[in-house]
């Protein structure tokens, strides 16, 4: 999604580009924020002209579902050409069937957005007008009150999305500014008028998987905050409980590779780089219980999980879920084409699986938990229940009666809501997915989640104390689990004697909910300047320079792009692609180069020496801004042992040229020559765009990744094969890369209906090139 600089909260809404971060924005923006929806171009035409199809079947007298039948079982019935816009309206009335308590603002704001962006892009038949009041909506805060229950998720959200409806005809009921109102007079208080459906508008405003995917987005931004905070609070209770890190070796995990196993361990290291806490010495105990010894693989699958619900979701925010679809053929008549796009079993069985490994963190949490308060499990180590007056006091006691309890109660909100299903319209609609039940119950996982992760967080700070004792007040924790202590003892003292334990629970709980802990954490991991923390804006943009000249901005500029999560192969580690190649030595001679650029004259050239500045010379305005060297000492007779010792001495840094010379080269660097190249072979054979053809690559691994991306830019389609699926799924995650399978047919498919339909796409096939080629060929 593109993002303006004219305003904080400009979007763009195309139909092709929506991200869950637009969606989260969106959600949250309070009154206080100004969110701006704008249609692009392409948009607006696509909507016209789809618009202008479904008229054209009405003018034909044409037998097409929805638009001149009735609904469900009523498909076979025929509605009279002047009643067409009633049978609309009364699709919205009728649908309008949900029960419960009403929907969060956040949800509905999400769901408004998100059924927007899937009529902007063209197929629905929807009226730009029409299109245009929803977005007005969301921009002046009309929110209609929707009942979260009542959708089966097939058709789609059909009963929440009707009540959403209705406040666009004037009926219903929505909330302005704290107030509820019938939907006329909400429209009226800001200025907005009621629509008058016309053919088809109904059904596309009220067919689709809106509600589910807006929850969904909201419960993966938890999920993910959920998953890195269990990291953490394993740490924290591995250095109470006297662990050993030894089971997170990456020679463990690298015959094990699955890649989010190999990031928790990796992360688990980091968290507890430092700790004096720790078990050196294995031998009276050479292992820890699995809640410990096993994080890496419990929390890596639940982590799997996370990732493919992110997958799911970034595919469905673009994607047309309503039915039927408007399509034009090769001589531009309308065909109308019914479907099951609206079926969210995509959606239904993704946050299942999401529901299932939330309950799994939540599961080892309150086992690891059991073991801080159980003296026998932990071997005596720390007080019965984490209170040094047992009997007197009872401690932590109930803490783990209250995050067993929690965990219970996930295993029963686990069950797969998609496993059920009850046939609906005269059993027309035969089997339905209950993804609004799925992402409902995930979320209500997640809230437990987040309190049986504050019991543990809670438990092991106290734990910590009474370790303290005996180790020494001095004693060094974790460079991450640090920080977490301190985060923790500001908001909650030790615990002396016996207290109200559930005020402390809810600020702990509130610490993971609203991400502080996972931001404080990073903080202290990556020792960076502001300008690249995780969780905000990575790097300027617009024209308000942060250095004092365009040449050095532009170095800056680059050198934070190169190093954002979202493209860098390894941000944590500065590895901007490729196996070792870095930006700078460290974070902190990154933090050295960066500051020394925002001071730059325009005369001056900052020298960069093996990843660190060196010094500044005054030179004249025409030469470099900077320059970058790197001391090749290395004999041809040399060992890795004999190159580590140079780059530890600051002699040498592998990659230097390569990688690390972040102003010529890097991830956005390969990514605007890759572009520029196909754009000029569409210039010279294609008449200057890609459209409509197919492009046929290989390799996805450093800077192969960039070509997916390039083609889709000039408006191609790309098949990219890859025989690492490993690699090829990192570039669905960093979006370089639209869709992935292992099917040949089915990438094929996809690809021909790209090239016919024009549409940009890109392709991974995980599969030999070396077989598929000549295939193809």
């Amino acid at each position: 999604m593109t993002w303006l600089t004219m305003t904080e909260h400009t979007i763009i809404i195309d139909g092709h580009s929506l991200t869950i971060q637009d969606v989260i924005t969106v959600a949250k923006a309070t009154k206080h924020d100004n969110v701006s929806l704008l249609l692009s171009n392409a948009a607006i035409q696509s909507v016209n002209r789809s618009a202008n199809a479904v008229q054209e079947l009405v003018q034909k007298g044409e037998t097409v579902y929805g638009i001149t039948t009735g609904f469900g079982a009523f498909r076979k019935m025929t509605i009279p050409i002047n009643d067409l816009r009633k049978l609309q309206r009364n699709i919205v009335r009728s649908h309008a069937a949900g029960v419960g308590k009403p929907l969060d603002t956040n949800v509905v704001r999400a769901m408004m957005l998100i059924r927007a962006n899937t009529l902007a892009s063209g197929y629905s038949g929807i009226r730009l007008e029409t299109l245009k009041l929803l977005l007005s909506m969301i921009e002046q805060r009309v929110h209609p009150i929707v009942p979260r229950q009542g959708s089966l998720g097939a058709s789609g959200d059909l009963a929440p999305l009707a009540h959403m409806s209705l406040v666009m005809i004037g009926e219903g009921t929505a909330e302005v500014n704290g107030d509820t109102m019938m939907g006329v007079e909400a429209l009226k208080s800001v200025g907005l008028k009621p629509v008058e459906l016309a053919a088809k508008e109904g059904l596309a405003l009220t067919n689709g998987t809106a509600m589910m995917t807006a929850l969904g987005c909201l419960a993966l931004v938890e999920a993910e905050n959920c998953t890195s905070v269990a990291n953490i609070a394993g740490a924290l209770s591995l250095e109470a409980l006297h662990g050993t890190a030894a089971p997170f070796d990456a020679r463990v995990h690298s015959v094990r590779p699955h890649p989010r196993q190999i990031n928790t361990a990796k992360q688990l290291l980091k968290l507890l780089e430092g700790s004096e806490f720790l078990r050196e010495d294995l031998g009276e105990d050479p292992q820890d219980a699995y809640s410990l010894r096993c994080m890496p693989q419990v929390h890596g699958a639940c982590a799997d999980a996370v990732a493919n619900a992110r997958q799911v979701l970034e595919i469905e925010l673009n994607s047309v879920t309503d039915n039927p679809l408007i399509f034009f053929e090769e001589d531009g008549s309308p065909v109308a084409i019914s479907g099951g796009n609206f079926h969210g079993e995509p959606l239904a069985v993704a946050f299942d699986h999401l529901a299932l490994a939330m309950t799994e963190l939540g599961n080892i949490s309150e086992r690891r938990l059991n073991r801080l308060t159980d003296e026998a499990s932990n071997n005596s180590l720390l007080p019965p229940f984490l209170t040094e007056h047992g009997g007197l006091n009872s401690g932590f006691m109930l803490t783990q009666y209250t995050s067993a309890a929690l965990a219970s109660e996930n295993k029963a909100l686990c069950f797969p809501a998609s496993a059920d299903s009850i046939p609906t319209s005269a059993n027309v609609e035969d089997h339905v997915s209950n993804g609004p039940v799925s992402v409902r119950q995930a979320r209500r996982v997640l809230r437990n989640l987040e309190n049986i992760l504050g019991i543990e967080l809670m438990a092991a700070a106290q734990a910590i104390e009474y370790r303290r004792q005996v180790i020494g007040l001095g004693a060094r924790m974790g460079k991450g689990t640090t920080a977490a202590y301190k985060l923790l003892r500001r908001e909650i003292s030790f615990l002396e004697e016996d207290t109200e334990m559930s005020p402390l629970m809810a600020v702990s709980a509130q610490i993971v909910r609203d991400g502080l802990i996972c931001e404080t954490v990073q903080r202290a991991l990556e020792c960076r300047p502001d300008d690249l923390q995780r969780h905000h804006a990575t790097t300027p943009t617009g024209t308000t320079l942060t250095c004092k000249g365009w040449q050095q901005e532009a170095a800056y500029r680059m050198l934070l792009n190169n190093l954002d999560p979202d493209v860098a192969e390894d941000p944590d580690n500065l590895i901007v692609y490729g196996g070792t190649g870095k930006a700078a030595r460290n974070h902190e001679a990154l933090a050295a180069i960066l500051n020394a650029l925002k001071d730059l004259e325009d005369n001056e050239t900052l020298l960069v020496q093996s990843g660190k500045p060196v010094g500044i010379v005054r030179t004249h305005e025409d030469a470099p801004r900077v320059l970058i060297a790197n001391s090749n000492l290395v004999p041809y007779w040399a060992t890795w042992d004999y190159f580590r010792d140079l780059e530890a001495k600051g002699l040498i840094m592998y990659g230097q040229m390569t990688a690390g010379s972040w102003i010529y080269i890097g991830t956005q660097g390969i990514l605007q020559g890759t572009y520029e190249t196909l754009a000029e072979v569409a210039r010279q054979h294609f008449g200057g765009t890609l459209e409509g053809k197919l492009v046929l690559t290989g390799g996805l691994g450093g800077m192969g990744g960039a070509q997916p991306l390039a083609v889709t830019m000039n408006k191609g389609v790309a098949l990219c094969i890859e025989v690492d699926r490993v690699r090829a799924q990192r570039r669905v995650e960093t979006r370089y890369l639209d869709r992935l399978t292992e099917d040949l047919d089915e990438a094929l498919s996809w690809c021909k209906v790209a090239v016919a339909e024009k549409f940009p796409l890109s392709v991974g096939l995980v599969a030999n090139a070396s077989d598929v080629f000549p295939f193809l060929l």
